[in-house]
């Protein structure tokens, strides 16, 4: 699938306009203030909140095995960069779950926005 499709299939499966999620961030990537990853049917949208921290979104059709290898695969790219942490919102104690066993250190997030956070 290509990356505007996984956004598309999983915001729908949120009861979520992908319209929304794909101009924004189009419009991010475009300012140089985000950042979109592609691995097998997932797709990590990145975007840069400020102090090398980076906020997180998962879009993903993977099987639960593929979606382990997709986010080992994010992890690996994240951990090469400058960023100092990263943040997300989970909706779904799965995906925290998913993160810890591919080797994520997560913790509450310090701030009020997201409920997690994971140093770099």
């Amino acid at each position: 699938m290509t990356p505007t499709q996984i956004v598309t299939a999983d915001a729908k499966k949120r009861g979520i306009d992908p319209r929304k999620i794909l101009r924004a961030m189009k419009k991010d990537v475009h300012d140089g203030t985000g950042l979109v990853l592609h691995t097998n049917n997932s797709v990590l949208f990145g975007h840069y909140i400020d102090n090398g921290d980076m906020e997180l979104h998962l879009f993903s059709e993977d099987s639960p095995l593929q979606l382990m290898h997709s986010l080992k695969e994010f992890i690996k790219h994240i951990r090469s960069s400058k960023l100092r942490a990263v943040y997300g919102h989970a909706d779904n104690e799965g995906i925290v779950q998913f993160l810890k066993k591919a080797g994520v250190d997560v913790q509450p997030s310090d701030k009020p926005k997201f409920n997690w956070m994971a140093l770099v």
